[in-house]
């Protein structure tokens, strides 16, 4: 019987093996698996800057703070701006008198100046008048004197002569009249003698003029006719261009200004209005100014230091248009990427949330990172969360194509 009921259970157990062999085991089921890129990024506005001053100075103002929105072209901060002010009030100086160079040289001229012209022509021309009289004078007496005397003026000279003995003559008789006379007193003889003295010397004057006419002009006469002749003609030389110099003088004003004067007042004009522009840029470097409305971010200054030119001062930007820059996009894995791919994003500040995305931009020039060459692509987010902030880190997962 044991047999048997062994033999039956052997029986049933290979009966059992063979069901179970023949029976299929059931598969697991398997999830769908979709490979995506997963790289880190971080928080930045589409547009931003980080601000700084073009030259330097001591800093005077700084009118903004962490947080602060401000609108395009409201003053972040400022220099000391002194020099900068003078400089742009010289520049405005001096622009000032070279347009007031330009206004006289394009004036016509006044009738007074006219006037006065023509008074100069005129007080020139009776001058060269005068010159020339004297000239026909000197002249006059130097062919007088190269002549010598004539037969009329030696004539004179001898009536001259015998006037002057008749003279004589008859003071001789009155005298001996006088000592002839018993009558006569001393004072009468005296008198007398005196006028007879008085009449030889008028002959002898006489005798002597008629001597030196007869001669004829001295050589010392001569030369200083001849220099008087020279100096003459001298002075009529000058007042003949005194009349050119005033002539072309009152020509050059009845024609206007000339057009050289005119282009070297306009070349000054245009010299000081540059110059002046210079000067207001030079001023306009002293502020800081808002080139975009943003909300500032960072102010790495205070009042009192020294501004570096290039170093940054305040960082701007424009919080409202936030966006993912990636940061360790590898040169493996860009290829992979595409502009218009989906992406997830995830903040390290904002556990259990999941946003969602789309890849806009891909850089076309790597930049060096800390684990080789990275690339960095621009994630939108299709809906912002006002936790979110600038700087923030995040992680961005990007589904891209099976192996």
């Amino acid at each position: 019987m044991k047999k048997v009921a062994l033999g039956w259970v052997v029986a049933a157990l290979l009966t059992g093996c063979a069901q179970a062999a023949v029976t299929p085991t059931p598969t697991p089921a398997v999830e769908d698996f979709t490979p995506a890129v997963s790289v880190s990024g971080k928080v930045v506005p589409a547009r931003w800057a980080n601000l700084s001053f073009q030259t330097a100075g001591r800093i005077v103002e700084v009118n903004v703070w962490l947080g602060d929105r401000v609108s395009a072209g409201q003053v972040l901060a400022r220099l000391d701006d002194s020099d900068a002010r003078a400089g742009v009030a010289q520049a405005e100086a001096a622009l000032k008198v070279a347009q007031a160079q330009l206004e006289s040289a394009k004036a016509p001229p006044r009738p007074e100046q006219i006037a006065a012209a023509e008074a100069a022509v005129a007080a020139a021309q009776a001058g060269l008048k005068t010159a020339q009289a004297n000239l026909e004078v000197a002249r006059a007496n130097l062919n007088k004197l190269l002549a010598g005397p004539s037969p009329r003026e030696l004539e004179v000279a001898r009536q001259q002569i015998e006037q002057a003995k008749a003279q004589l003559w008859g003071a001789q008789a009155a005298r001996d009249a006088i000592k002839g006379n018993p009558a006569s007193t001393p004072g009468q003889s005296d008198t007398a003698e005196a006028a007879v003295a008085q009449a030889e010397v008028a002959v002898r004057i006489t005798e002597l003029q008629y001597e030196e006419l007869k001669a004829g002009p001295r050589a010392s006469d001569i030369a200083i006719a001849r220099a008087q002749v020279q100096q003459a003609e001298g002075q009529v030389a000058t007042a003949e261009a005194q009349v050119q110099q005033a002539q072309a003088q009152l020509a050059l004003l009845k024609a206007g200004p000339p057009k050289e004067q005119i282009a070297a007042a306009e070349a000054n004009v245009a010299q000081a209005q540059a110059a002046l522009e210079a000067a207001r840029a030079a001023l306009a470097k002293t502020q800081l100014v808002a080139p975009f409305d943003g909300t500032v971010g960072t102010v790495f200054v205070h009042v009192g230091e020294l501004a570096t030119p290039g170093q940054p001062a305040i960082a701007l930007g424009d919080v409202a248009t936030l966006r993912v820059e990636t940061t360790d996009l590898s040169e493996v894995d860009v290829v992979r990427v595409n502009v218009g791919s989906p992406a997830t994003v995830t903040f390290d500040a904002l556990p259990g949330a999941t946003f969602s995305g789309k890849v806009t931009r891909i850089a076309p020039m790597s930049t060096p990172g800390q684990s080789g060459v990275n690339y960095v692509a621009v994630v939108e987010l299709a809906q912002m969360d006002p936790r979110i902030a600038w700087g923030m880190t995040a992680f961005v997962d990007i589904p891209v194509s099976g192996e």
